[in-house]
């Protein structure tokens, strides 16, 4: 595999993967599966004037080099002031966020190794395809039979993390949302994220429907935690948690948080 191309300020645009967790960044792609690349993704990110990116985690090593501006990269909450030929790497799960300090656009190449996965339900669907046309029968989905395995009315009462040698029991109660990383999960419970290989479909099954409601592809909220809702933009709206999170709520999650908030008045 090869591949030789010439980036454009054009490419820069925003990420869905940070929308209500960012302002003012943008990123192109100049190494991924599109590319032929198997194991490396390569981007130039950009951070705008007074821009920010929120804390997050991801399910990939991260690697990084500035270019151009000042930024401040805070890991796990310490902050690190960055220049032009800065440079660094963040292990798996490691939390971070970025804020742009100077009078001018920052800019950093960012690398992932191994690169991000295209989203994980796709990447489940097409197997799951590839599965029921090898054994010429119709399958429901992983998240339906493992709901069809619980008993009824049961549901989780605690989520387990493993990191390492090290296990954390996090309370279903005190979660106060879940966000899909790649084919993991982000649990924020109590101001800390915990990163847990699982889909989102998979946990969705597993929590009470009425307690938690899937409000984007992304995201599942604790319904307790959720203070108001915003418009944000022409078609979408963000949820303002009591931690003061602002999560985005597609047009389908919408109408079930509304349902459920209707509900319970």
């Amino acid at each position: 595999m090869h591949y030789v191309g010439q980036f454009e300020d054009s490419a820069l645009a925003p990420h869905s993967r940070y929308a209500g967790r960012s302002d003012g960044y943008a990123e192109a792609a100049l190494v991924n599966d599109r590319t032929g690349s198997v194991h490396t993704g390569l981007d130039v990110s950009a951070l705008a004037v007074n821009g920010h990116v929120s804390p997050h985690v991801h399910s990939f090593e991260e690697g990084f080099y500035v270019l151009a501006g000042r930024a401040e990269l805070t890991i796990e909450g310490r902050t690190y002031r960055l220049g032009p030929g800065d440079f660094g790497a963040l292990k798996v799960g490691t939390q971070h966020a970025w804020r742009n300090t100077g009078n001018e656009p920052a800019r950093w190449l960012q690398m992932a190794a191994p690169q991000p996965k295209p989203i994980g339900r796709e990447r489940f669907e097409a197997a799951l395809e590839r599965a029921k046309r090898r054994m010429g029968e119709k399958m429901p989905p992983a998240h339906e039979l493992a709901a069809a395995a619980r008993p009824p009315q049961q549901f989780l009462e605690r989520l387990v993390v493993k990191d390492g040698t090290r296990v954390t029991l996090i309370p279903v109660g005190k979660l106060d949302y879940a966000e899909a990383q790649d084919d993991y999960v982000a649990l924020a419970s109590q101001g800390k994220k915990h990163l847990k290989q699982q889909t989102i479909a998979g946990l969705e099954a597993g929590l009470n429907p009425d307690s938690f409601v899937r409000i984007h592809r992304s995201y599942i909220v604790n319904l307790e935690r959720v203070v108001r809702i915003e418009p944000y933009g022409k078609n979408s709206r963000l949820a303002i948690l009591t931690d003061g999170a602002r999560l985005p709520v597609s047009r389908a999650g919408y109408a079930r948080l509304k349902a459920l908030l209707d509900e319970r008045k």
